[in-house]
């Protein structure tokens, strides 16, 4: 190694043994914190994670092969109704929320029926 990148190298490798530790010790610290809110259906078990203040996510997951042919998830509120995604078939899903409460709805789109729904804010 030359001369003048020795400086340089000192330097990064220092800095790196101060900022990689702490980066993790802070990111231990400001992890997600989960709410005590899930539900288990024979089909989907749903937990509600609050990631911060303003943000919350909905997991699902799917237990068993889907017995419909398509799975829509909306979330709704008292004036808006917004799709979150779709579940194609038997494992783990993550949806934001748009908003901390309402309710969520799991619809089956060709049929044109309701599978299963649960409040945000039970």
């Amino acid at each position: 190694m030359i001369k003048p990148l020795r400086k340089y190298h000192f330097i990064l490798w220092r800095g790196l043994a101060i900022v990689l530790p702490l980066m993790f010790v802070l990111s231990i610290v400001f992890r997600p914190t989960s709410i005590e809110k899930q539900n288990d259906t024979e089909d989907f078990s749903w937990k509600i994670n609050a990631a911060s203040d303003s943000v919350w996510i909905v997991s699902v997951s799917v237990k068993n092969p889907l017995q419909y042919p398509s799975c829509l998830v909306y979330a709704e509120s008292e004036t808006q109704k917004v799709l979150l995604g779709q579940l194609e078939g038997v494992g783990d899903y993550s949806f934001r929320l748009p908003f901390q409460e309402g309710r969520i709805q799991f619809f089956d789109a060709i049929h044109q029926k309701e599978i299963t729904k649960f409040l945000i804010n039970e």
